[in-house]
């Protein structure tokens, strides 16, 4: 979505019932219901619990999007917005293509984090970043060209 016609939305009036934001890098106008909002932000605080001093562990998988280069960004930062915006916890690593294997190497230690569940790689069509990444990690690699 352009910029512009985001505008041509707001134009229109507030939302009643929820927030809307746009996101530039991924051309993306995402809304949230204010009810989702305030349960979120109830789950932020959570109370200690008497009987326990520690917190429960999360067993969420998280999803890291990795993308080469510039012209990628758009695609991934929508696959991590899109992410972000449904509670999934979700890691980024931008500009890390394999014509400088340092970068994508430089990563080892996020990629395989026992709490990563899987990697998107937006990586052109040439299949490259998705391929180094597959061999790198034991987690399902999504290639999106």
């Amino acid at each position: 979505v352009d910029k512009h016609i985001y505008e041509e939305i707001l134009r229109l009036g507030p939302l009643q019932n929820g927030q809307m934001e746009y996101h530039e890098t991924a051309r993306l106008i995402s809304v949230r219901a204010n009810s989702v909002i305030l349960q979120e932000h109830d789950t932020e605080a959570p109370s200690p619990s008497p009987s326990s001093s520690q917190q429960p562990h999360s067993t969420k998988q998280s999803v890291i999007v990795a993308c080469a280069g510039t012209t990628d960004l758009p695609i991934a930062e929508e696959a991590a917005l899109t992410l972000s915006l449904s509670s999934v916890p979700t890691t980024r690593i931008y500009d890390c293509g394999v014509a400088g294997l340092h970068r994508i190497l430089s990563h080892l230690p996020t990629l395989r984090d026992p709490t990563v569940g899987c990697v998107i790689v937006c990586a052109g069509m040439d299949g490259a970043l998705p391929s180094v990444v597959g061999g790198l990690v034991d987690v399902p690699v999504v290639a999106v060209p």
